[in-house]
């Protein structure tokens, strides 16, 4: 398996992150019926009950871009339409490049329904949609290093958050507490003050590794000695079945990041552990993350930072 394969293997969950998950299903659902009741309350819409009174007429909707990018959260946004008995004619799928002006998709249902679910069906694909715009402008600008780009837990909308970022062909790193062992510096500062304090990484490593509960264990580090002695305690491991180690670099300067690599390769061999770069990273000093020979940056300006995609849904009544 090359270090690209690996890294794929260790960062990429999108495979989960369809409807035709139960799990990831489960997690749409409840995510959206709790702002759709949010928005309704306890008196439903009460504009258009007034407005219209008894009428409810048959309604067609078209969902127009205003901006160009790339388009995400239309799995979900079409799952949730049909869920409220509206009628969806995809016009494009997700990942796809649309312009502005294009069209996305195409609703009919009825009139009341179409307003109910305007809100909750636009901010699915307007936030997912900008989240996957971002993720593949910051990927094409590294296109010519060998790097991937991740999402973080810093996800306001958690698993839909990192689909939108794979959408745009980054990559997910993991889902959830449960998904991978990733020990961070306050697991390290608990072992330093409870009788570790020379070897807190070797143990927390060496727990990891024999707790036998995943096959990824990532290690976050702050500075160079630290660095060193996780990739030679990793070293020292013969664990007998396939492990992925991961040392994630914590808020080190690209020229840190150089001269930590250099002094692992000079000790041992790394080609087993993959090398993540967190901390501070933005699309004005991505490339020198690129530049300086780490296998993944993970950012949360991905999730925190995007411009929610413009979208306008234009009604046609009666149609």
């Amino acid at each position: 398996m090359d270090r690209q394969d690996l890294v794929k293997k260790a960062y990429n969950r999108v495979s989960s992150l369809s409807i035709s998950n139960p799990e990831y299903q489960k997690r749409v659902l409840a995510f959206t019926e709790a702002l759709v009741e949010e928005d309704i309350g306890n008196f439903g819409d009460i504009t258009s009950d007034s407005v219209f009174e008894d009428l409810n007429p048959l309604t067609s909707a078209r969902l127009i871009a205003k901006d160009s990018g790339i388009c995400a959260g239309l799995e979900e946004a079409a799952w949730f339409y049909r869920r409220h008995e509206i009628e969806v004619i995809l016009s494009i799928d997700d990942g796809e490049k649309i312009s502005k002006g294009e069209e996305i998709l195409t609703l009919r249902g009825s009139c009341k329904d179409l307003l109910r679910t305007e809100r909750m069906g636009l901010n699915l694909i307007q936030r997912m949609s900008g989240i996957a715009t971002l993720t593949n402008e910051l990927v094409q600008k590294i296109d010519r290093h060998e790097l991937q780009v991740a999402a973080t837990r810093k996800t306001p909308w958690g698993s839909l958050d990192k689909k939108a970022v794979a959408v745009g062909k980054g990559v997910t790193h993991r889902l959830g507490l449960w998904d991978f062992i990733l020990i961070k510096e306050n697991h390290l500062t608990v072992l330093k003050q409870n009788g570790f304090s020379h070897d807190y990484i070797e143990v927390a490593l060496k727990r990891a590794v024999h707790s036998n509960k995943t096959s990824i264990v990532e290690i976050e580090v702050q500075n160079q000695q630290e660095a060193a002695s996780a990739a030679e305690a990793i070293q020292n491991f013969s664990t007998g079945k396939e492990q992925i180690f991961i040392i994630m670099l914590d808020n080190f300067s690209p020229a840190e990041i150089k001269d930590t690599l250099g002094m692992i390769g000079i000790k041992s061999d790394s080609k087993k552990i993959l090398f993540e770069a967190s901390g501070n990273i933005t699309p004005e000093n991505i490339n020198q993350y690129a530049e300086a020979g780490v296998d993944v940056v993970s950012m949360g300006y991905l999730t925190h930072s995007p411009a929610a995609f413009d979208i306008s849904q234009l009604h046609a009544y009666g149609k």
